[in-house]
């Protein structure tokens, strides 16, 4: 693996003999059901849980969701560095103003 990539395995949830391999697949959307419940630890302090059904995902063609319906786990490998970097030569050509601080 490269330097500063990381890779996510998905597998469906069959028995071993059941999996029909790996596929090599893109990062897919995700749909969150969760809701955070502020609780206090036993020394006072605050803390916060995610409390919610486990993620779903969009079936799409190509993503690590994508195999898990058809028997297949998914590899994914990942990037560290999200800059977009197409972005950057348009956002140099922005004119920046000073914010106004009001005293």
């Amino acid at each position: 693996m490269p330097t500063n990539t990381l890779s996510t395995v998905i597998v469906p949830f069959l028995s071993h003999e059941e999996i029909k391999g790996l596929r090599s697949t893109r990062l897919g959307l995700r749909v969150y059901h969760d809701n955070v419940d502020a609780r206090v630890d036993p020394r006072g302090q605050a803390y916060y849980w995610i409390i919610g059904d486990t993620p779903t995902g969009v079936s799409e063609l190509g993503t690590d969701m994508g195999p898990l319906s058809d028997g297949f786990g998914s590899i994914t490998p990942l990037q560290l560095d999200l800059t977009d970097y197409l972005l950057l030569p348009e956002i140099n050509s922005w004119e920046w103003k000073k914010p106004v601080v009001n005293d």
